[in-house]
Order: structure tokens, then C-alpha cells, then sequence
């Protein structure tokens, strides 16, 4: 799989562009809320992203879940409880918003990156989800904001966005970049949920490279 081109913007977009990720990551401030356009899709060197020669993908660990595990060994993946739990390790091209606390529980308000960005994923399946971020997502119906409209049978937004910050960060190994994780969540979410679900679990839940930031 090839990542999507980089594409140079234009003059007058160039105000409305999200700057470019680097390697070297800052740790992002959670006191504040940051406006979040359209990231600038990235072409990542061949490093890590692709994962041992490309073992990472979704066909290649089913195939070497049954026959060699050892190809797959290097892969990694950090789950959805993770990446809710520790905001200010999340990928600069994705933001958490802003976190407040709510009898006990840590919320975030709607000044993070939403689930159905234009470039993210499709509202056809999980309307619901319309005026909801990422983390709210995430941390699903723990909030006032998000208990009364969450809906997510089979919990596809949870693995989703997880999965998208997993791709997004180039310290982990995971094997595809972020827009491809849109694509096969927007491709399979109308009639294979279950088999997406699954899918998406099995690219989460393998080692995770990153400590907790002890943010929250």
C-alpha cells in the first residue's frame, strides 16, 4: 500500500492548513482547546509505518497468525483505552480537546478533532456521532455531552479512532497510515461491521511502544 501524495497548498490556503507532523513530537498542551482543519496528508519515509516489509497489515497477520507468527512479532498497536487515557500522547495531527471533570469522570469538550471531520469517517452508519470528537467517542457516553446520543453496537467508533491515532503516530508500527484506516472504515462499515470490528481489534490490541504520559 502507498501513502496518499503530499500535495503542496495553494497560497490562499496555506492559513487554513494544518502544519506538518513531525518525528519530533512536541508534548501538547491540555490546558487550552486548538482549532483542527484538514491535516496535510503526508508521504512518511518507509521506516516504521509499512512494518516489516509491510507484515502489519491487516492480510498479513491473518495469514502469519496461521502459519508464522514470527513475521508479525515487531508489530505494534495501542488500544482505545490508551490513547483515552493519555490526551498528551495523542499524534499531533489530531487533537483531544479540551478536558474538564465531571463528578469524578475526566471529559473533554467538542474543541478536539470530530469523528466525522470531512476527510474522517462517514456519518452514514453513526449519525449519532455527528457532533462528537474523537476522544468523546472514545471515552463513549461517560459524559454529559456524549450519554445521551451515543449509540455504537458494536463499538466500531471506539476501535476506529484508536486505530486512527495509532496510524497517525510514527512511533508505532502499525502498518498503515491514517488515511487508509478512513478508507477501510468507510469501505466496510455499511456491511461488515462485525469483520471490521474485529479486524480493528487485532490491530490495537498488539504491543503499544508508548508510556503513559500521566496526563489525566
Amino acid at each position: 500500500m502507498k501513502q496518499d501524495e503530499p500535495r503542496k497548498p495553494a497560497e490562499s490556503e496555506a492559513a487554513h492548513s494544518a502544519p506538518e507532523q513531525s518525528p519530533d513530537r512536541r508534548r501538547r498542551s491540555l490546558l487550552k482547546g486548538i482549532t483542527v482543519t484538514a491535516p496535510v496528508l503526508l508521504t512518511l519515509p518507509s521506516r516504521r509505518v509499512w512494518g516489516a516489509d509491510g507484515n502489519c497489515t491487516i492480510s498479513a497477520m491473518t495469514s502469519a497468525n496461521l502459519s508464522r507468527p514470527e513475521r508479525t512479532a515487531s508489530c505494534e498497536g495501542c488500544t482505545p483505552g490508551y490513547w483515552m487515557n493519555n490526551p498528551g500522547q495523542w499524534p499531533e495531527t489530531f487533537d483531544p480537546g479540551t478536558p474538564y471533570a465531571e463528578k469524578g469522570s475526566n471529559c473533554f469538550n467538542k474543541d478536539g478533532t470530530p469523528f466525522h471531520a470531512d476527510y474522517l469517517f462517514e456519518k452514514s452508519v453513526n449519525a449519532n456521532f455527528a457532533d462528537l470528537t474523537l476522544m468523546q467517542v472514545m471515552r463513549r457516553a461517560r459524559c454529559k455531552d456524549t450519554k445521551d446520543v451515543y449509540s455504537d453496537p458494536f463499538e466500531l467508533g471506539f476501535h476506529a479512532a484508536a486505530a486512527l491515532l495509532n496510524a497517525a503516530d510514527p512511533r508505532v508500527e502499525f502498518g498503515y497510515g491514517w488515511s487508509e484506516i478512513v478508507e477501510i472504515y468507510n469501505a466496510r462499515v455499511h456491511d461488515d461491521q462485525e469483520g471490521l470490528r474485529a479486524d480493528l481489534i487485532m490491530l490495537n490490541e498488539r504491543y503499544c511502544p508508548l508510556a503513559a504520559d500521566d496526563s489525566l
